[in-house]
């Protein structure tokens, strides 16, 4: 799995580029499954298998889920699953580096996914 996202993203350096909104949407899918291991239960509900996980990627995604002005699951999971956008706000997916792998400004109503942090942190929690 690191293996893929990792070769993935080293298009990025190539002249094709890589695929932004599919490895963000991995990423998303993979927070959700390995909630459900966390959990110890398969069964469990896709937005509390995705938030647990999700919060253990850090502080800062922490204070995304408790923040009750947005809804992480489903404008970033969601949107990205069944709609093929962050929903609800304006909203960009970057492969590069940010202070966190998913940022809010609440000033611009905005989400800036930054796939190569949200990839790092993803690994930390894993490992954790």
């Amino acid at each position: 799995m690191y293996e893929d996202i990792r070769k993935t993203l080293d298009l990025s350096n190539s002249p094709k580029g890589a695929p932004n909104f599919l490895l963000a949407l991995v990423l998303c899918c993979y927070t959700e499954y390995w909630g459900k291991l966390l959990l110890e239960n398969p069964k469990e509900s896709s937005r509390k298998a995705f938030e647990a996980f999700f919060k253990r990627l850090g502080q800062d995604y922490q204070t995304l889920v408790n923040n009750t002005a947005i809804d992480i699951y489903r404008d970033i999971r969601c949107g990205l699953a069944h709609a093929y956008i962050i929903e609800g706000r304006d909203a960009a997916i970057n492969i590069g580096k940010g202070s966190n792998g998913v940022a809010y400004d609440p000033k611009l109503n905005k989400f800036t996914f930054y796939v190569s942090t949200y990839f790092e942190d993803f690994k930390i929690g894993a490992c954790s």
